[in-house]
């Protein structure tokens, strides 16, 4: 069987990965945490379940902020270029979050939603048909566990 992927990576391709499938959902985040982490307004990001997910070549290095609460995010980067490329949650270990950035073909990422709006800059304008929720959406607690 000839199975299709997304393929993806950093910039200057030490990181290389690919996923079969689609992804679970596809979001702008709008929060302070990924305006920092992506020097920008917002994180655009692909959702998809761990194990359609494969690294090919090298490895990201992680950083992970002291959570302020529960919640925390494990940002893998590239150490050689800097490119922001996956990003992990501890309490959902079966989901990986892609930078939709990283794809071989960012046009394949098509969002579905803009989340923590209340925390987004004046100037990031959003795409109007996009549901829009002012903190994290509703979230079955079985995904992703």
């Amino acid at each position: 069987m000839n199975e299709e992927y997304t393929t993806g990576g950093c910039v200057c391709g030490e990181i290389r990965y690919r996923f079969s499938g689609d992804p679970i959902i596809s979001l702008n985040c709008h929060c302070n945490e990924c305006q920092s982490a992506s020097g920008t307004a917002h994180t655009a990001v692909i959702i998809i379940p761990k194990d359609s997910f494969e690294l090919v070549e090298g490895k990201p290095t992680y950083y992970a902020r002291e959570p302020e609460n529960d919640f925390c995010i494990r940002r893998g980067f590239c150490s050689t270029c800097g490119a922001p490329v996956t990003m992990l949650r501890p309490e959902r270990p079966k989901l990986v979050y892609l930078h939709a950035g990283s794809l071989d073909s960012p046009e394949l990422y098509k969002p579905s939603m803009d989340i923590f709006t209340a925390e987004a800059l004046s100037w990031d304008a959003m795409a109007p048909q996009l549901d829009k929720f002012s903190g994290m959406p509703p979230v079955p607690d079985d995904l992703g566990r």
